[in-house]
């Protein structure tokens, strides 16, 4: 659903609004803002706030799914990197070795990379 949105609306460059993984409001401060810092210690975080009301906007030219190894292998060799869904467990997030196998037999994908 992500990458159609991007398709129809676009998204703003990350540095308009940096990304928080939290649901956010869809209004002009949802969209893009710049902040500036306080002028004293205590005020220095978070500073003042307010909307961009112009900014860039990109968009994507095509999305699509793939499946299985070798279509990821001819997709990244005909158009360059592509982005997986994989499911994030409670495992994987505090493994912190080299790579990291684990067998589910029904992943829910939770997280895109």
């Amino acid at each position: 659903m992500a990458y159609e949105f991007i398709y129809r609306e676009g998204i703003s460059p990350e540095d308009c609004q940096p990304y928080e993984a939290v649901d956010g409001e869809c209004s002009d401060m949802g969209k893009c803002e710049n902040c500036v810092p306080g002028d004293t210690p205590e005020n220095f975080l978070p500073g003042t706030c307010s909307a961009v009301e112009k900014y860039p906007k990109y968009y994507i030219k095509e999305f699509g799914e793939l499946h299985g190894a070798e279509q990821m292998k001819a997709e990244i060799f005909m158009r360059g990197p592509i982005s997986c869904g994989i499911e994030a467990t409670e495992k994987l997030i505090e493994y912190s070795g080299g790579v990291y196998s684990e067998q589910n037999w029904f992943p829910m994908i939770n997280h895109e990379g």
